[in-house]
């Protein structure tokens, strides 16, 4: 399981959708001020 940031998240939607179809993973997105 990957764990990405939001940022990247939105600036390679296409590219970790992708990946996550491929590899069957699930990633997490995290965030700055996250609790």
């Amino acid at each position: 399981m990957d764990a990405i940031t939001y940022t990247f998240a939105r600036s390679n939607l296409a590219k970790t959708m992708k990946k996550v179809c491929d590899d069957h993973s699930p990633v997490v997105i995290t965030r700055k001020s996250s609790k």
